[in-house]
């Protein structure tokens, strides 16, 4: 009776979130300018607001060796004036009519938003537009802000022992790809970056033709999109560089790495090379690795949590990612803290034995739609705000992913069977395809072995011959 309870309390679960998924769609329109700019624009009438966004299909994967950090520094420089609206005046106008602004830089790209009330959508639009093509950098504003950018490196890397562990870690279990290198790029890069640099990064990737325009709010549509192709029309498209293969060996070996450093409690990095939405030869896998990163982190009830932390309290925290909206072959990451007394390779071996045991059992129905059910209401609990819709779609096309798959991800995670989980869990999920790293304290660093010292080794002519 209890499992039947269960089994209706999840069928109306979805029930309701499909019903929510339904309402949450509104009006939209897409289309690409003849300049090769994309643009989005989706209504939502349920507050005075408008999102703009502007996503640059260029980031950290795409920089040379001599350049790592370039796309970050840019993005900074970003915000520091064109020949048109100089100085910090962005900032100044954006908060002047009640709007908010910001950045953010990854692997895959650059994008930049502005938040205003509905009644200033054009300036946004015009902003946007204007620093696309007349972006004016100077050498003073470069000098103060290539030291923000280190400061910033030396905040949330340098000076955090679980950030650099984390940053060598992916020099661990990304081989080959461009992705293993840091998006706000290692110290020594950043340093040797000069203004002429970033001007001819600008001028290679900031054009239409290599970027989306979304627009989310309260804005009639049509009339939207006249307003984008009058500020953005114009802009001419350039011939764009070819960019690096992102895809990744898998089954390369297995590679391990200890770490030691002042910190109080130690950190188990593990990681699996996994195939993106881009590049899975079968999108159910990328459907599936999302299911199973809900088995086994979606809640309190999720296998790792109910097995290893409230249970056996093997771990004290666990985490597990997977993000499979990427343009190239991608990790199923999990990190964890052991409990007091427990070894980080017992912490590993206990995960790992979680992990096996889907290799050979199934998932039960129950389990499968409990986890279907969460990763759905994640989903559209994720669209509630009008940047969450925006990123979700600007996210989608940056990656070379239709956004309008967003209206089949109900019927697509439906679709995923047990056997699904298992052939992705059997296929991924072993020895030669991980990467681990134990971050420990430095008390716990082995000390080097003493050597004997050898006795120096004696000159031709002090050898004197004995005779008999």
């Amino acid at each position: 009776m209890k499992f039947l309870i269960r089994i209706l309390s999840t069928i109306l679960l979805n029930a309701l979130l499909l019903c929510s998924w339904s309402h949450a769609k509104n009006a939209e329109l897409s289309t690409t300018l003849y300049n090769g700019l994309k643009v989005i624009i989706r209504e939502d009438h349920r507050a005075p607001l408008a999102m703009v966004q502007i996503w640059y299909k260029v980031g950290g994967a795409d920089e040379p060796e001599q350049l790592l950090g370039i796309s970050h520094a840019l993005e900074h420089m970003m915000f520091k004036g064109t020949t048109r609206v100089p100085n910090d005046e962005l900032k100044r106008i954006n908060a002047q009519y009640g709007g908010s602004l910001n950045a953010f830089t990854s692997n895959n790209y650059t994008y930049y938003y502005q938040l205003f009330p509905k009644d200033y959508l054009n300036l946004a639009l015009e902003l946007e537009a204007d620093r696309m093509s007349n972006l004016y950098l100077r050498q003073q504003d470069f000098a103060t802000e290539i030291r923000v950018v280190m400061e910033e490196r030396r905040q949330r890397t340098d000076d955090n022992p679980q950030a650099l562990a984390f940053e060598k870690f992916r020099y661990l279990a990304y081989p080959t790809s461009p992705y293993r290198n840091p998006v706000i790029g290692p110290m020594s890069s950043i340093e040797q970056l000069g203004l002429n640099d970033l001007q001819n990064w600008y001028n290679t990737w900031y054009a239409p033709n290599n970027a989306i325009v979304v627009v989310v709010g309260d804005v009639d549509a049509k009339q939207t999109l006249l307003q984008v192709q009058r500020f953005f029309g114009d802009i001419s498209k350039k011939n764009l560089l070819a960019k690096p293969t992102l895809n990744e060996k898998i089954n390369s070996g297995y590679r391990h790495l200890d770490e030691y450093s002042h910190i109080q409690v130690p950190n188990l990095y593990m990681a699996w090379n996994v195939p993106s939405l881009v590049t899975a030869s079968q999108p159910q896998q990328a459907y599936a690795l999302s299911l199973l990163k809900n088995i086994l982190d979606g809640s309190i009830s999720s296998r790792l949590n109910s097995e290893l932390v409230r249970k056996k309290k093997i771990l004290t925290t666990v985490n597990v990612n997977y993000d499979m909206i990427n343009r190239g072959d991608t990790l199923f990451s999990i990190t964890a803290i052991p409990a007091a007394k427990t070894s980080l390779a017992d912490a590993q071996a206990a995960i790992e034995k979680v992990i096996n045991q889907l290799k050979t059992e199934l998932v039960s129905p129950e389990e499968l739609q409990r986890v279907q059910s969460v990763t759905l209401s994640q989903l559209i609990f994720s669209q509630d705000t009008l940047q969450g819709q925006a990123q979700l779609i600007g996210s989608l096309e940056v990656n070379s992913i239709n956004h309008h798959i967003i209206d089949q991800f109900p019927v697509l995670y439906d679709s995923i069977t047990a056997l699904d989980i298992q052939n992705v869990v059997q296929q991924y999920f072993n020895r030669d395809n991980l990467a681990t790293l134990y971050l420990q304290s430095e008390d716990k660093k082995p000390k080097p072995k003493e050597t004997e010292v050898a006795e120096p080794p004696v000159a031709a002519e002090d050898i004197q011959e004995i005779n008999p």
